[in-house]
């Protein structure tokens, strides 16, 4: 603060560029006022000061706003990276494989036509196989019918047994691009479907022709009361 004219008993204030008159009539006024009044006076004059100088400040809105779409647009592709990450990690979780299976010269083949292709060269009766399968496993489950795994054990070392000299399961298995679980899977439901038709036509455990001929028959009742709806 700096007095500009002290001869009239008054002064004139400047404080950030902005001019606050200040009138002191005597100085016994000023010493009645006291030390805290003064104080109290330079306070206002720095408050109204700083309101002055405020309002002539403009205030940044474009920038705000700016800063505020790009905020927006920032979540909205962070967003969408998060749904492709969850799709492309939904699709590995069901089917164990990737949605582009080559690349050629940077173009990417995908699943799709690669399924395409297979089915084209008998997907339709590979179709008909899973069907069945949902059938037989929908009936046995029904009629709570589960081969225990001492059976299915059984049943396992009865086809090691049957190979030939040199050969191994394993081996065999790999080689057919099958797993041991996918062959103990496939015995389990063979030994649930004779035990399904062995007890329903009760059938000797020697008549070993006529359990083929009544599965048979077994598993084409099962499609024909089915209610199936194919889309191929």
């Amino acid at each position: 603060m700096k007095d500009a004219d002290d001869n009239n008993g008054g002064g004139v204030a400047h404080l950030a560029g902005v001019e606050v008159v200040v009138v002191v009539a005597e100085a016994e006024i000023v010493e009645e006022i006291g030390v805290l009044h003064l104080q109290r006076l330079c306070y206002y004059l720095v408050m109204a000061t700083r309101r002055k100088v405020l309002e002539v400040m403009p205030e940044p809105e474009v920038q705000v706003a700016k800063s505020t779409t790009w905020t927006v647009e920032k979540k909205k592709v962070v967003a969408g990276a998060a749904v492709v990450v969850a799709l492309v990690g939904l699709w590995w979780y069901k089917t164990k494989t990737w949605p582009i299976a080559a690349v050629v010269n940077y173009q990417p083949i995908t699943r799709y036509e690669v399924e395409k292709g297979l089915f084209d060269q008998g997907g339709e009766q590979v179709a008909d196989n899973i069907i069945t399968e949902t059938l037989v496993k929908q009936e046995l489950s029904k009629l709570g019918v589960t081969p225990s795994e001492a059976e299915i054990d059984a049943k396992v070392e009865d086809i090691k047994k049957g190979l030939q000299e040199g050969q191994e399961l394993d081996k065999m298995l790999t080689d057919a691009g099958m797993t041991m679980a996918q062959l103990r899977e496939r015995i389990g439901l063979q030994l649930g479907v004779e035990k399904a038709v062995t007890e329903q036509a009760k059938i000797a455990t020697d008549e070993a022709d006529r359990l083929q001929e009544e599965i048979g028959k077994w598993v084409d009742g099962l499609k024909t009361n089915a209610k199936i709806w194919k889309f191929f």
